[in-house]
């Protein structure tokens, strides 16, 4: 698995630096506030510390049975990739960290939502680690505040005492990876969504269409996908994997379709709908094409309809983002 590092660096690479005043293989003074991102609301820390001398037991409670198990996983994973002994039962001599959301998502509230509640408390005390949120989303944020400490404790060995309370300023903290115009694989979108988690992002803003390209299988209007992607293309399938993937680690994933113009690809795929009719052909560059929906006709509305309807079905979130800029005024 990708370490803490890379995830960070992947994510806002410049922004990271500028907080990296301690070098990463160097143990962090006590005297010194943590190096996290974001940093928390609130922060007290102690000048006593925690050995990590110890295996490290995670426990889960109050989070849904598909997320616990994922999260058990994903950190378990990350913590042994720090170079922690994390076993997969409980040992005796363990250093327990101890995590409690205060009530579970029912299964219609799975996926996270705008204004969710993502507050949380870390605790670090002589005798372990405790975390208690109000939902299952802030208990994900504060095991990747945890995941912070422990990667720049790896060398030293002990955590200060600390007090955590956290809870974000805005409820829509998102990152565009547009896939249009380079094509970008689905592991190297995981990749991405685990570094948006590590920074606690919380929406994943999905750019599938545009002028140069139609990236998402569509069953209603297939010529879409088979004409217009050159063959860069993800299956239902493959946005299902995402969405759920995403869904894990607590990140909305909002699509987006682009109408009336930037509308190159569906001008390839189905003229018809065009203002103009003629043979169309791939754009390979940047800039505003002349291609554009026709809103006189009534077929236009039947795709527009159908595609929304598919959007509906592979995306839980209820926003979409339709574009509608930098229309040409030639057609």
């Amino acid at each position: 698995m990708i370490t803490m590092m890379a995830q960070l660096k992947t994510l806002l690479y410049g922004v990271f630096i500028s907080l990296l005043v301690i070098p990463a293989g160097q143990a962090q003074p006590f005297d010194q506030t943590p190096i996290l991102m974001p940093m928390p609301t609130s922060l007290v820390q102690s000048a006593q510390t925690l050995a990590l001398d110890k295996p490290l037991t995670l426990s889960l409670n109050g989070l849904s049975p598909v997320r616990s198990a994922f999260a058990l996983a994903y950190y378990q994973q990350q913590f042994s990739d720090f170079g922690y002994q994390v076993p997969s039962v409980t040992a005796e001599a363990a250093l327990p960290i101890i995590v409690t959301a205060g009530e579970s998502q029912a299964p219609s509230s799975y996926h996270p939502q705008l204004n969710q509640n993502e507050r949380y408390q870390l605790s670090i005390s002589k005798t372990g680690i405790i975390i208690s949120a109000p939902t299952e989303f802030g208990a994900l944020h504060a095991l990747a505040t945890l995941s912070q400490l422990l990667y720049f404790a790896r060398d030293s060995r002990e955590l200060a005492l600390l007090q955590i309370e956290d809870n974000p300023r805005f409820p829509w903290r998102g990152l565009l990876l547009d896939s249009v115009r380079h094509f970008i694989s689905v592991a190297a979108i995981k990749r991405q969504l685990r570094g948006m988690a590590a920074a606690k992002l919380n929406v994943f803003h999905w750019h599938l269409t545009d002028d140069q390209g139609w990236r998402f299988a569509s069953k209603a209007y297939p010529k879409l996908h088979q004409l217009a992607s050159d063959g860069q293309y993800y299956t239902q399938a493959e946005i299902k994997e995402v969405v759920q993937y995403a869904s894990h680690l607590g990140i909305r994933v909002v699509p987006e379709f682009d109408v009336p113009g930037h509308a190159s690809a569906i001008a390839v795929a189905y003229p018809e709908l065009m203002t103009q009719v003629k043979p169309y052909q791939m754009e390979d560059g940047w800039g505003v094409f002349e291609p554009l929906l026709d809103p006189s006709k009534p077929e236009v509305y039947d795709f527009i309809d159908a595609i929304v309807a598919e959007l509906a079905t592979l995306f839980p979130d209820p926003y979409l983002h339709i574009g509608g800029d930098e229309v040409h005024p030639k057609h």
